[in-house]
C-alpha cells in the first residue's frame, strides 16, 4: 500500500520510479502475492531505460519467483545476469531483500546450476583455456544463447561473497577460471582454501592446473597425494570442464606413473597404488584407455579381484573384441576360477587373431597352469573333430577343420614332447584325407616302426587308406579293448567300403588266431 502511494506521487525521474517498483515487487512477494511480484519485476526488467540498480534488484526477485516454480535453470541465468550487472548490489539484494529461509535453498540452486552450466560449457569446447580453434557461424550463433564461462565465474564470485566460508563456490569459481584461461588466477583460488576444505577436489585441480602450466614435477607429487586418499570420483566433475589436451596429459602422466610403479616389486601396497593412478588414467580419457584397462585388470588379477578383472577386460572387448591381450587375460583369468568353457572360448578366440602372441603368452604361464590350458584346448578340439567326422565324410573340407588345425598346431609349438599334440595333428591330417603328410609326420615323431599302440592305430588308418586291410586290422586291434572310444572314433576317418574291408580282415585275422589257440 505505502509503495503503491509513493508511485502514485513519485517524481517523473525513472529511477525513482524503478526504485519503488521493485520495493512494491518485493511486498508482494512477501504478502503471498507472487503473480503480482512478478508482474512488478517484469516491468522494470522490461523497460527500455531501467534504473541499473533496480534492474539488478528486479532480476534478483524474478529469479527468486523462477526458483519457487522449479525453474532453476532460469532462476540461475537471472542471478548469472545480475551478477555480471552488479556484483555487488546483487549481493547487497540477496542479504537484504530475501528471506532468510530461503537463502540457503537459493545458494544450494545457484551452485548446481552453476556446475552443470560450466559442465555444459566444457563438452561444447575442447581446448581447457587454451587457444580456441575456428568454428562455424551456427554454432558461434548457439553458443552466444548458452551461458558462458564468464558467467558462471560471476555468478560462482557471488556464492563466494555469500558463503566466504564454503569451499564449493571457490572450486567453481576455480573451474570457471581455467575455462577462461586464466589458470594463475585459478590456482592462487585453490592455494587460498584453508585445510578444512573438501582435500581430494582440490588436490585434482592443483594437479590438472600444474599439468596445464607444465610444471610436471609438482604435478606428480599432487597426484601422489590424490591417490594416496583414495576418492577419485572427484575427478568426474573436473574431466567435464577439463580440456582435451589437459586430459591426455593427465591420462598419460599418471599410466606412466602407475607403469613405474608396476616394474619395481609387486607388493599389494604397490599394486594398489598403480591401481589409484590408472583408475585416473582411465578417467581423464573417458574410459577407453586400452592400454590403463588391460594394466589395471593385471593388476586386480593379481590382487585376487577376479570379477572386478574380467570387468575391466569387457571393458576393453566391447570396444575391440579381437584384442589378444585382453582376451588371453580374460582367459588366463577364467582359468583361476576353473571355467574351463569360458577360458576355453577366449583362448581360441585370441589364437585366431595371431596364434604366435597367444602361444608366447601361455608360454609364460606357470607350468601348471599352462598344462591345463593346453588339456583343455586339446579335450575341446577331440571333442569338436570327433562331431565333424561324425557328421561328414572323410575326407573334410578344409574349413570345417580350420580350428583344429589351428589348436593342433599351437599345442605342438607349446609343448612339441607331449605325443597327445602330435597324434591330434595326425587324426585332423587323416580327417583331411592327407595320407601322406600324415604318415610323414606320424614316422617323424613315433619311428618308423612305432611301437606305441596309439601310434600303430594311426598306421593302421594309413594302410586301411592303402587297401592294406590286414595291415590296418593288426594296428588298429592293439586298441581295440584298451580305449574302445578312440576306435570308435579313428573308424569314422575311414569310408564304408574301407570299414567293410577292415572288417572282413579282422575277422580273418581272429579266426587265424583262435586256430593258433592266442584267444587274447
Amino acid at each position: 500500500s505505502i509503495c503503491s502511494q509513493l508511485a502514485a506521487v513519485a517524481p517523473a525521474q525513472q529511477s525513482y520510479q524503478n526504485t519503488v517498483q521493485v520495493l512494491q515487487g518485493f511486498a508482494r512477494f512477501l504478502s503471498g502475492d507472487q503473480q503480482g511480484a512478478l508482474e512488478d519485476f517484469q516491468a522494470v526488467i522490461e523497460h527500455s531505460a531501467p534504473h541499473p540498480s533496480s534492474c539488478v534488484r528486479a532480476l534478483c526477485g524474478r529469479g527468486l519467483l523462477r526458483m519457487l516454480a522449479d525453474s532453476h535453470y532460469l532462476a540461475a541465468l537471472d542471478y548469472m545476469t545480475a551478477s555480471r550487472l552488479h556484483p555487488q548490489e546483487t549481493a547487497l539484494t540477496v542479504r537484504c531483500l530475501i528471506p532468510w529461509n530461503l537463502r540457503g535453498l537459493l545458494f544450494t540452486v545457484l551452485l548446481e546450476q552453476g556446475r552443470a552450466m560450466l559442465e555444459g560449457a566444457g563438452r561444447g569446447s575442447s581446448q581447457g583455456g587454451r587457444s580456441p580453434s575456428p568454428i562455424p557461424e551456427q554454432q558461434q550463433q548457439q553458443q552466444r544463447d548458452q551461458p558462458t564461462p564468464a558467467g558462471v565465474q560471476a555468478l560462482a564470485a557471488l556464492l563466494m561473497e555469500l558463503e566466504p566460508g564454503s569451499a564449493a563456490p571457490r572450486i567453481l569459481a576455480a573451474d570457471a577460471l581455467y575455462r577462461l584461461g586464466r589458470a594463475e588466477e585459478a590456482y592462487r583460488l585453490l592455494l587460498s582454501l584453508g585445510h578444512p576444505s573438501p582435500r581430494s577436489p582440490v588436490l585434482a585441480r592443483l594437479a590438472l592446473l600444474q599439468l596445464h602450466r607444465g610444471f610436471l614435477y609438482d604435478a606428480n607429487q599432487l597426484l601422489k597425494k590424490l591417490t594416496q586418499c583414495g576418492d577419485t570420483s572427484c575427478l568426474l566433475p573436473l574431466l567435464a570442464v577439463a580440456g582435451t589436451a589437459d586430459r591426455a596429459l593427465l591420462q598419460e602422466q599418471c599410466h606412466t606413473a602407475a607403469m613405474c610403479i608396476l616394474e619395481g616389486p609387486k607388493a599389494d601396497l604397490s599394486i594398489r597404488e598403480a591401481v589409484s593412478y590408472l583408475t585416473i588414467s582411465i578417467i581423464a580419457s573417458g574410459g577407453v584407455a586400452e592400454d590403463s584397462l588391460l594394466a589395471r585388470a593385471r593388476c586386480y588379477a593379481l590382487l585376487g579381484q577376479r570379477k572386478t578383472a574380467i570387468f575391466d577386460f569387457n571393458a576393453i572387448l566391447k570396444e575391440r573384441s579381437e584384442h589378444v591381450q585382453a582376451l588371453c587375460g580374460r582367459g588366463f583369468t577364467y582359468l583361476t576360477l576353473n571355467q574351463q568353457k569360458e577360458c576355453t572360448q577366449d583362448i581360441l578366440a585370441a589364437l585366431q587373431v595371431d596364434a604366435a602372441a597367444v602361444t608366447q603368452d601361455i608360454l609364460s604361464l606357470k607350468e601348471k597352469a599352462s598344462k591345463l590350458i593346453c588339456d583343455w584346448l586339446h579335450q575341446h578340439c577331440r571333442t569338436g573333430l570327433s562331431e565333424i567326422t561324425a557328421a561328414n565324410a572323410v575326407p573334410c573340407r578344409e574349413e570345417l577343420l580350420k580350428e583344429a588345425f589351428l589348436i593342433g598346431g599351437a599345442l605342438m609349438k607349446i609343448d612339441c614332447r607331449d605325443p597327445r599334440w602330435h597324434l591330434l595333428y595326425i587324426d585332423t591330417l587323416l580327417a583331411r584325407g592327407a595320407l601322406e603328410a600324415a604318415g610323414a609326420h606320424l614316422r617323424q615323431i613315433f619311428g618308423q616302426e612305432p611301437r606305441e599302440a596309439v601310434a600303430q592305430a594311426r598306421w593302421g588308418v594309413v594302410e586301411a587308406w592303402q587297401r592294406n586291410a590286414m595291415g590296418a586290422a593288426r594296428g588298429l586291434s592293439e586298441i581295440a579293448e584298451r580305449e574302445a572310444s578312440t576306435l570308435s572314433f579313428l573308424l569314422t576317418l575311414l569310408s564304408a567300403q574301407h570299414r567293410k574291408h577292415l572288417a572282413q580282415a579282422a575277422a580273418e585275422e581272429a579266426g587265424c588266431a583262435s586256430e593258433r589257440g592266442q584267444w587274447e
